[in-house]
């Protein structure tokens, strides 16, 4: 679970994916409301938004 702090990163990463247009859109909501049922995939995913908050 994020933190404030995390969740506020998360907002302004997604200000400039919205600035980016909206195929970039598109694919940062893809990646952030997909179902991933694997663990392995799930741990990759999470950090993978770790490095992108980073």
């Amino acid at each position: 679970m994020m933190h404030n702090d995390g969740y506020f990163r998360l907002w302004l990463k997604a200000q400039e994916v919205a600035a980016a247009g909206e195929r970039a859109s598109m694919r940062f909501l893809e990646f952030f409301a997909a179902n991933i049922r694997s663990p392995h995939i799930r741990r990759a995913y999470y950090r993978a938004v770790q490095e992108f908050l980073a």
